[in-house]
């Protein structure tokens, strides 16, 4: 199988609590196989299947009141 990592730095993960939310809510999209959440650097690695778009992440995101953007792996 074909997949990438792609690397987010996410803003307004403040406790453990939400690195989980995070963690739970991106491995449930379609697409996404593996989901590593770093919460003290505010960054968060998806692997995903080939053709995943990573605006899905950043929408998830944006839609639980995080800010996300694609960041340098």
């Amino acid at each position: 199988m074909n997949t990438s990592m792609t690397a987010f730095a996410v803003g307004g993960m403040t406790c453990g609590g939400c690195a989980r939310r995070v963690s739970e809510a991106l491995a449930a999209l379609p697409g996404v196989l593996k989901v590593a959440v770093a919460l003290s650097a505010g960054r968060v690695e998806v692997e995903t299947a080939a053709g995943f778009d990573p605006a899905a992440v950043v929408a998830r995101l944006g839609a639980m009141g995080f800010s996300a953007q694609q960041s340098a792996p």
